[in-house]
């Protein structure tokens, strides 16, 4: 009887933990924000050794439908 109290009480308290943990947002690591008043689409980010090169298209600018852009940062 006291063994398997203990032994719920341990997967509770595992599962509390494990609930409490999976809860919390992860750190960001990196944030910017591009773009006009239209759509602005990323298509790929890839990292450099000196930052990002970032490649997707935009609506905003530009004067066609959609035009391609490219930002290294």
């Amino acid at each position: 009887m006291k063994k398997s109290t203990i032994i719920s009480a341990l997967i509770i308290s595992l599962l509390i933990l494990t609930t409490s943990y999976a809860s919390i947002a992860p750190e960001e690591e990196w944030n910017r924000t591009y773009g006009g008043e239209s759509f602005d689409y990323a298509y790929s980010v890839l990292q450099t050794s000196d930052g990002y090169i970032i490649a997707g298209v935009t609506t905003s600018y530009g004067s066609g439908k959609e035009d391609a852009w490219v930002i290294k940062t």
